[in-house]
Parts: C-alpha cells; structure tokens; sequence
C-alpha cells in the first residue's frame, strides 16, 4: 500500500506543477477584436501586456514593480507580474480601476 501511495507523488507533483502554469488565452475586446498574442491565463486570473493596452488605447508606464496607466483622463497603477521574459498585469485590475 505504501509502495503504491509513494508512486504517486511525482505524478501529484507534475499536475500540481502543470496547473499553475500560465497558458495562452484569446480575448475578445469590444468592437478592436479579438487578441490572443498577448495574454495568459493564470490560476483564475487573465494578464495582458503593457503593449496590449496601448493598442486598446491606455497609455503606460513602467517603473519597477509598477505599471502606470492612464485612460479616458484617469491615472492609476497597476502591479506587473513576469512570466518567463514578458511583463504582465491583471486584466481584472485595469477594468476594476
């Protein structure tokens, strides 16, 4: 029984691992269209690049840790994420604010 529960360790380590990969997904953005270059998802959450806002119009910044980003006469900032080599922010984050 022992011998069986520890062969399944690396098996359960692999899925763990594989879930919180980060995979492409498509976003579709009113009447601009539908993107999928530029986005991931991860965990429940969706990340666009800084490049991806400013073909929807946002104009950015980064500095540091930080991306600033003003839109429509609003100013905020947004947290950047990386994954592998490219920086990423929360889609969810930019629409909240």
């Amino acid at each position: 029984m022992r011998s069986w529960l520890a062969a399944l360790v690396p098996w359960m380590v692999t899925t763990a691992a594989l879930a919180q990969a980060p995979t492409a997904v498509q976003v579709d953005y009113t009447y601009l269209g539908t993107f999928k270059d530029e986005s991931v998802r991860f965990n429940d959450e969706c990340w666009v690049t800084p490049a991806l806002l400013q073909k929807w119009g946002y104009s950015t910044t980064l500095r540091g840790d930080r991306l600033d980003v003003s839109f429509s006469g609003r100013a905020f900032d947004v947290p950047v994420r990386r994954f592998d080599t490219t920086d990423m922010v929360p889609l969810s984050e930019v629409a909240r604010l």
